[in-house]
Parts: structure tokens; sequence; C-alpha cells
């Protein structure tokens, strides 16, 4: 980076300025130019680099449920706009595969085409989600179509580990549930791990932020799991009963019943989890490398205030 020619930092008034902050106009030198491109001062770069406080601080429940649902306030149009797109095919395919009814039959039908159409596609809209999330945390802006991006890129690696994590879970339920249980605790970040730590093993990602921090992690998964699932008990309850009074046709229903599904476990749980998997990696000491995008979509750091 050229030097500003006769300009002094603005702190250090001994040292020739680099460059000028972009976010607040100050001269900074080599010492107060924390991030180079675009230049920012060591004063603003934490504020746009980590907005959100997310990567500097240690894991505590309250400011982890905080920041999760920041961070969906923040995305809030792009992740409704997701849960949409993919809850209309969800809707047609229960249509077409699953005969209505309220009978064992039917509920067992509903959610083995539900869960097939998950593992299939459902996960590429969970992963952009995810995506938007992570991108919100570290002060960028990701498109919609970037969002999309990433997890169409990410597909398979995200595919074969909620195939490994099922496969596991399943084993150790042959045993007991207890094992089950535990391992579950275990590798609960193994869904946010397969897109922000691409670099490592999912499964192994997860339980090594776990290790040692079990109860902890448990009472964590349990609160995120009960804010995501009561709402959406409380409101999918409130259609069915709405809808029958109204004698809505089953396509709405079927639409809006998995959008409030996909929006509350997709976006507000995972949300949550995100930023307890960010923040119990400083508790741990373990580093978390910064996200490799595979979109080109993805913008430099932003200067806004």
């Amino acid at each position: 980076m050229r030097q500003l020619e006769g300009a002094r930092c603005a702190l250090h008034f001994d040292a020739p300025s680099l460059a000028t902050c972009q976010r607040c106009g100050r001269f900074s030198c080599q010492t107060c130019l924390v991030v180079t491109e675009p230049p920012l001062c060591s004063a603003c770069g934490p504020a746009v680099v980590d907005p959100y406080g997310l990567h500097s601080s240690s894991f505590e429940f309250v400011p982890a449920f905080v920041i999760g649902f920041k961070l969906v306030m923040a995305e809030l149009p792009r992740l409704l706009a997701l849960a949409a797109i993919f809850a209309v095919p969800a809707a047609l395919v229960q249509m077409v595969l699953v005969k209505e009814g309220d009978d064992l039959r039917a509920i067992s039908s509903s959610i083995r085409v539900n869960s097939l159409y998950e593992f299939l596609v459902g996960i590429i809209g969970a992963q952009a989600m995810l995506a938007l999330l992570i991108a919100r945390g570290e002060g960028r802006t990701l498109s919609l179509g970037g969002a999309f991006n990433e997890g169409m890129q990410n597909w398979t690696r995200a595919v074969g580990v909620r195939f490994r994590s099922g496969l596991i879970i399943f084993g150790f339920a042959l045993l007991l549930l207890v094992p089950a249980f535990w391992k579950s605790t275990l590798i609960m970040f193994s869904s946010i791990a397969v897109l922000r730590s691409r670099d490592r093993d999912a499964l192994e990602a997860s339980e090594s932020i776990v290790r040692g921090r079990f109860w902890l992690c448990l009472g964590f998964g349990v609160s995120a799991i009960a804010v995501a699932f009561v709402p959406m008990i409380v409101l999918e309850s409130i259609i069915a009963v709405v809808f029958e009074l109204l004698s809505v046709p089953r396509f709405p229903h079927e639409l809006l019943t998995d959008f409030v599904d996909r929006f509350l476990t997709d976006a507000v749980m995972t949300s949550v989890l995100y930023a307890g998997y960010v923040m119990l990696h400083r508790t741990a000491g373990v580093e978390l490398v910064p996200m490799r995008w595979w979109s080109s979509r993805v913008p430099p750091l932003t200067s806004s205030r």
C-alpha cells in the first residue's frame, strides 16, 4: 500500500500514514491499519469484521441467543424468501406422493416423504440460510443467489455429513438411548461445521468444542431446539384449526406449515446454534479459520457505519 505523501497517523504523529480509514476517514499508520482491503483503522476494523462481537466473545447462553436473533433479523427478508422457495416444492411433493388423511399410515408416509425431500433438496436451502447468517456475522452481505450457490456447492459434503451423523446416532441407539443421547450432543454442531469449517471433518469439529463442556452444550442445544419447536407447535396448531374452520384447500395448508417449520428450524434454531458454535471455539481455545467462500459474489468487508 502506498504511503500518503505528507500525511501523518492520527494517533502516532511520528509515523507516516499509509491510508485513510474507509469507515471514519482517519489517517492510519502501519500499526493502526488492522485491515488493508478496504483500509480500516484499529477502531473501525473490529466493528466491521466482527460487527456483533461474535468472534471476540466467549460462550454464554444469553449473548449467544441474542446474537443469533440479531443475525436472523438482519437477514430476515432473504431468510423468508429462501424458506418460501423451498417450501413450495415440499408442499407439492406432499400433495403428489401422500394421500390426505389423519391415520397413522398417512402420517408415516408424510414423514418419510418429507425426510427424503429434506435430505436431497431441503438441505440446500438450510445451507443457503446458514451461509447468509455466516456472512452477516462476518460483516459481509451475501446475495440470495450467492447463498443458493453456497448451498449447491456444499451439497455433497452436507448430505454426506447428515447421512453419517444419522447412521452413527442410529448405531448408538441400538445399544441404549443414553449412548445415543450422548453421541447426539457431541455432534450437535455438525450441521453448522459442514459449511463453516470446510477444512475439517464436520463431526470431529463439533466434538472438539463439546468435549469438556458436555452438560453446558446439552443445555444450550435443548434450549435452541425449544426456541424453534415450541412456537412451531403453537403456530402449526393454530394454522390447522383456522384452516379447518375455513375449509382451506390442502395445498395452502401444506405450504404454510412447511414454511413455518423451515423458517423456525433452518433459520432461527440454526442461527442460535451458529452463534454458540463460534463462541465455543473461543472458549475452547480452538482456532476457527476464516470462512472460505465458493461464491465470487461475496463483497469485501462492509464500510458503512
